[in-house]
């Protein structure tokens, strides 16, 4: 289809999305997903999705399997496969057999180097896909997606077992956390999903990995303890503030306790600004200049420790003072 066309089709689809209900835009949207260009598909998946017709779902499935087809033809990017895949998810839609296909598709598109992988946020959806159905293999899937070449399937396997709210996926998270893998953001979504399916076992892993060898490792296990905001990832941070010999993982630890809302993590910061041997003091209070985003409590802080008049805490002070100029 030419470009001119594809963009008549494209503003005449916008000039439907008012009224995606009415006899002419469904007859409408069901030509266009049954042989309708990737781009114009993907636009209508995203309004059935939005406007809940759920009756026009059994359009959206041929469109997939169409898409199948020589994708890098029919589907550059896979942008249309991408999106009726989200539109299914939206809709609660238990296509097994689409997200079967989804979840193992692979493909490599041509581009600056070395070809690149478009298939993998669909590979991710897929996999939210089967655990959202409970689908006898979504577990299977999922953990195969963890090992994925791509960090984005990666990302999106973690997303869906954490989704999944199923104590199973717990040991297959803490594996992939104990293994390692290059990609922090990664990393970030094992984390929350092992907290969501099982805030205990993933306590006792951060905690664990809070006192590794490897300050890569604990920092990572200290800023996820952090962004859970629960009051009882309080403990296992103090305890590394107090016993790591790194001064790396001591500034993540007291960082991510900044993080926690409640008086219990503010208190523990007030009393080791008080209480600490200046250099200590000062170690933290650098840590948390960027962290503490409540201004009185910032200004708090800064009252403590200019009333100790340290010449150890001056420079975390500035640091303090150039946070609050921030417009």
């Amino acid at each position: 289809m030419a470009k001119q066309d594809i963009e008549a089709l494209l503003l005449e689809i916008r000039q439907l999305r008012d009224g995606p209900s009415t006899p002419e835009a469904r007859r409408r949207f069901q030509q266009i997903l049954s042989r309708g260009p990737s781009l114009a598909v993907a636009r209508v998946a995203s309004i059935i999705a939005a406007s809940g017709q759920r009756d026009l779902e059994k359009h959206l499935v041929p469109a997939f399997d169409r898409f199948c087809q020589n994708p890098l033809k029919s589907d550059k990017g896979c942008q249309g496969k991408q999106a009726i895949a989200r539109a299914l998810l939206e809709l609660e839609s238990a296509q097994g057999g689409l997200f079967m296909t989804g979840v193992r598709h692979i493909q490599m598109e041509p581009a600056f180097g070395k070809p690149v992988d478009t298939a993998a946020g669909l590979r991710g959806l897929c996999a939210m896909g089967l655990i959202t159905m409970s689908h006898p293999a979504a577990f299977d899937e999922a953990a195969d997606l963890l090992a994925d070449r791509d960090p984005e399937a990666r990302e999106g396997a973690a997303r869906a077992l954490g989704h999944s709210g199923d104590d199973r996926a717990a040991s297959v998270l803490r594996l992939k956390i104990r293994a390692g893998d290059e990609e922090e953001r990664v990393l970030d979504a094992c984390y929350r999903a092992l907290f969501s399916v099982s805030w205990s076992s993933g306590v006792d892993l951060a905690a664990r990995q809070l006192e590794s060898p490897d300050d890569e490792v604990a920092c990572r296990a200290a800023f996820a303890l952090g962004e859970s905001r629960r009051l009882e990832a309080i403990e296992p941070l103090q305890n590394a503030f107090v016993t790591s010999r790194s001064r790396q993982v001591r500034a993540a630890a007291a960082g991510s306790v900044a993080w926690i809302p409640g008086d219990e993590a503010f208190n523990w910061l007030v009393e080791r600004v008080r209480s600490e041997p200046g250099p200590v003091a000062r170690e933290l209070l650098t840590a948390v200049a960027t962290q503490l985003v409540d201004e009185g409590r910032r200004s708090e802080l800064v009252r403590i420790a200019r009333r100790r008049e340290d010449a150890d805490l001056t420079s975390a002070l500035v640091a303090f003072e150039d946070r609050e100029h921030v417009p």
